[in-house]
């Protein structure tokens, strides 16, 4: 099966969640390195520990990594021209992944395998069932998927070499189902009537939570869904295309793991 990698989106304003400022740190008479660090970089801190116990040994002279304006993190030195995030897209046949400089807004690689659930079922009611038999089996489906997406993450920084510590931020989209199995949580409720899923939230963790192979302070978010089976991947694709504020009608398809020589035939002007 051939896997489709690349595609297209409206251009938008470069103005990513997770930034990067360069400092050096000049504390008032009697003013603490951890006040200085607020002051000078952040509405808030977060880690506050791990960043404490960063700044009694690092030098003056740092960056510090912010995310949505609250330092997650601080780098000893100049490291602003390091700041990657990754975008991952979970069907339930295939995974992409996509290296983004966050500089830049560049695309910087590719990278896709089959969805390794896919030998535990062909589609999501089959997974739904495969993790009923037993309760072991979930931290199974997700194990599958968080190690996949490690070894995208991988081979996306070798293939441009650079260092994966340098990723700040995963970004993750997925059908309803595909993402409670991701977070490794229960999607029983999905198999039968009403349908109703655990959560549609946009969530957010330490990629670390997940075992996740990136920065020690790396942010991993989940897209938010619309409904049980109009998942994140679908919310992901109405933003690509700038389709939220239309007052059109909008057929909307989603040809997620149909093998590429069944639809090649398609064109966007035929559609």
């Amino acid at each position: 099966m051939q896997i489709q990698e690349q595609g297209w989106t409206h251009d938008f304003p470069l103005n990513p969640i997770i930034k990067k400022q360069y400092l050096v740190l000049k504390p008032k008479k009697n003013e603490s390195l951890y006040t200085c660090l607020l002051r000078e970089g952040g509405e808030s801190i977060d880690n506050a520990l791990t960043i404490t116990r960063t700044l009694a040994s690092a030098p003056l002279e740092l960056t510090i990594v912010t995310f949505q304006g609250r330092i997650v993190g601080i780098e000893r030195g100049d490291t602003r021209d390091s700041c990657y995030g990754v975008a991952v897209d979970i069907d339930t046949t295939t995974i992409v992944a996509q290296l983004v400089d966050l500089n830049s807004g560049r695309t910087m690689s590719t990278a896709s395998m089959i969805n390794p659930q896919f030998p535990l079922g062909s589609d999501v009611l089959s997974r739904i069932h495969y993790a009923r038999q037993e309760s072991a089996r979930i931290h199974e489906l997700a194990s599958l998927l968080r190690n996949a997406v490690n070894e995208l993450i991988a081979r996306l920084f070798k293939s441009v070499g650079t260092d994966l510590n340098h990723c700040y931020i995963i970004s993750v989209a997925a059908n309803t189902i595909m993402l409670h199995l991701f977070l490794g949580i229960d999607p029983q409720s999905l198999g039968c009537y009403p349908y109703r899923p655990v959560f549609l939230e946009a969530l957010q963790c330490n990629a670390s939570d997940l075992h996740i192979q990136a920065s020690s302070f790396a942010v991993l978010q989940c897209l938010p869904g619309l409904s049980g089976f109009v998942g994140a991947d679908i919310s992901a694709g109405l933003l690509a295309l700038n389709l939220t504020d239309t007052k059109e009608n909008i057929l909307f398809v989603d040809m997620g793991g149909v093998p590429m020589e069944k639809w090649q035939f398609l064109s966007m002007e035929g559609l």
